[in-house]
């Protein structure tokens, strides 16, 4: 029996419960590590983060633009999208196109969607919007940024 096996060697137990554990601190498995996704004023959103440099403004509905790559993270229906900055802050962001491809109608092309903008460069302009006890950055205008 497996079990039998485990008893007489729980170094090798250990070994697969630290691989297992570390595989879902880096998301391989598909478990994110809890975080906060409440920006602060320095725009670190990651508990024990040191501060960044990425300066954004903490009132909401006051506009202003952002840089960084967009990222998403979870499955549908629950998308979530974050924008990393260059000085590797966290920032959660409202999707602004529809996260689904749509089927056009014949002899149409399709409309764009939120995946066409994951992994890219991009800038952003929006404010600060409560959504439910965080603040998540609600887009106003989005463009590729260039290289």
């Amino acid at each position: 029996m497996d079990t039998n096996k485990a008893r007489r060697n729980p170094l090798a137990l250990l070994a697969v419960i630290i691989l297992l554990a570390s595989l879902a601190a880096c998301g391989v498995v598909g478990i994110t590590p809890p975080t906060s996704s409440s920006p602060s004023p320095a725009g670190a959103t990651q508990p024990g983060s040191a501060p960044t440099a990425t300066v954004l403004p903490s009132t909401p509905g006051t506009p202003f633009k952002i840089e960084g790559v967009l990222e998403v993270e979870g499955s549908l229906p629950n998308l979530r999208f974050f924008l990393r900055t260059e000085d590797g802050a966290r920032i959660e962001v409202l999707p602004w196109l529809p996260t689904e491809v749509m089927q056009p109608p014949a002899g149409q092309s399709a409309p764009p969607t939120m995946a066409d903008w994951v992994g890219q460069k991009i800038e952003l302009v929006g404010s600060w919007v409560q959504l439910e006890s965080d603040l998540v950055f609600q887009v106003i205008s989005a463009e590729r940024a260039r290289p």
